[in-house]
């Protein structure tokens, strides 16, 4: 398929700034379906940190500086070149290469309306891979089904963790992703469920949503009152959803003796001072949750796949076990998505999900 018409794409130039630029609509290759965009969903943690990496924090993705190599979609973040921006697209297939268009196999037709990883654009080019494509349910609305990528992100998390009847759980971080985890921990049958922020507003959702617990990390001493909460026992799992670098210290703090860690956010500042004789002594299990990693394969060992894990979010958002409609609070046309990022910036005590919609 040849194709001439333009698409809107959203860019963070060199500069730093956010812009929209038109281009050609690429040529469908082998593989490749066309998908138009309903809406999108802004990632705050890793949109703002990317954009963070290109100003304050670029000094700290020098390759020489690693101890191992970043992933590909970081390793190049100080060459400050010109890139798009999102990876959470609801649209519709409005055209098929020639060679899915003519299998009888292919699970998908034009007109269907699918969650992608498509970037922040009015047209994307994906290819069908598993953990590319996934149907919205029918009757499930676009702007709920974007929250289908974030919601695979927090369910890997929560695969994890291996939380267990009766323990105590806290989640670190209220924006969409620790919304989201913390939904999900309500059914592994926690005794406790405690939400950590800093916003009033984030705080006041995840009680909506089913936290036991609510606590301000700003006000007083944490440790003290997760001592009262827990009854002087301490959190079996912390899941730290927030990335930020003053949350593992608070973690180790929280945490019970035994307990475990789980590192859900991106640390974006990636050099963070703790006390490891703290750790040791706790005997507490840190483990990184990168949901980029979690196979694409099904095994004995780990039964979950990007694939299936998207499916699950979008059964549990249609038929109700989650509720991701109390998480937006903006919706904005594709020409004012660079407020949306000044308020997911600034005014965190007012944004959480933001909505992009396209013509």
């Amino acid at each position: 398929m040849t194709t001439c018409e333009m698409e809107k794409r959203v860019i963070l130039t060199e500069n730093n700034e956010i812009r929209i630029k038109e281009y050609p609509i690429q040529e469908l290759k082998k593989g490749q379906v066309l998908i138009q965009t309903i809406c999108n969903l802004i990632s705050a943690g890793t949109e703002l940190g990317v954009q963070g990496a290109y100003s304050e924090y670029s000094s700290s993705w020098k390759e020489n500086e690693n101890v191992v190599q970043p992933p590909s979609w970081v390793g190049d973040i100080t060459r400050k070149i010109e890139r798009g921006l999102g990876y959470s697209n609801v649209g519709r297939i409005i055209a098929l290469s020639d060679d899915l268009e003519h299998t009888e196999t292919f699970p998908y037709k034009i007109g269907d309306v699918v969650l992608s990883s498509g970037k922040h654009a009015s047209h994307v080019v994906v290819s069908p891979g598993s953990e590319h494509l996934t149907a919205v349910p029918s009757g499930l609305s676009a702007e709920e089904a974007s929250f289908g990528v974030l919601g695979s992100v927090s369910i890997y998390g929560i695969e994890r963790a291996n939380l267990r009847l009766g323990d105590y759980v806290a989640v670190v971080g209220m924006g969409v992703v620790g919304q989201l985890a913390l939904q999900l921990a309500r059914f592994t049958g926690c005794e406790g469920l405690i939400a950590v922020d800093l916003e009033t507003m984030r705080l006041e959702v995840a009680e909506k949503a089913g936290a036991t617990h609510v606590v301000n990390s700003n006000s007083g001493d944490m440790k003290k009152t997760i001592r009262k909460i827990t009854g002087d026992r301490g959190i079996d799992t912390v899941i730290e959803a927030s990335g930020a670098s003053s949350a593992l210290p608070m973690a180790i703090d929280m945490a019970r003796t035994g307990g475990k860690i789980i590192l859900l956010g991106t640390p974006w500042s990636r050099r963070i001072e703790a006390d490891f004789f703290k750790l040791h002594l706790k005997e507490l299990a840190v483990i990184g949750c990168h949901q980029p990693q979690c196979p694409k394969i099904e095994t004995t060992y780990f039964p979950w796949t990007q694939s299936s894990n998207r499916q699950k979010i979008l059964r549990m958002i249609h038929d109700g076990r989650l509720n991701v409609k109390q998480l937006i609070t903006h919706r904005l046309p594709y020409r004012e998505i660079k407020e949306g990022y000044r308020l997911l910036q600034e005014k965190k005590d007012k944004a959480l999900g933001v909505i992009v919609l396209w013509d």
